[in-house]
């Protein structure tokens, strides 16, 4: 079989294929690939792009200000881990 490139949006890598159907080089490029795919449906829905929960804060109505791109759980989450890491570090 000839050399294929990677369908992934980020990804440069030319592989061979084992299978006629294989669109990517490796499960991580796949498995990537496809969060991106969930994130920007979720996003097209009004939902948070990591967990899928509704949006519970108000679109910003200001033209400078960016709205929230996460629910105020993942953001929360994500607050929580990047004051663990910096306490680690």
């Amino acid at each position: 079989m000839e050399k294929r490139l990677c369908m992934a949006s980020d990804c440069t890598t030319k592989f061979v294929p084992k299978h006629p159907r294989h669109l990517y080089c490796s499960p991580k490029c796949r498995d990537r690939e496809k969060r991106r795919k969930y994130a920007k449906e979720r996003a097209k829905k009004d939902l948070c792009p990591q967990c899928g929960r509704p949006m519970d804060y108000p679109v910003s109505s200001h033209k400078n200000k960016t709205s929230p791109k996460y629910c105020s759980k993942c953001q929360a989450y994500f607050h929580e881990r990047y004051l663990k890491r910096a306490k680690e570090a």
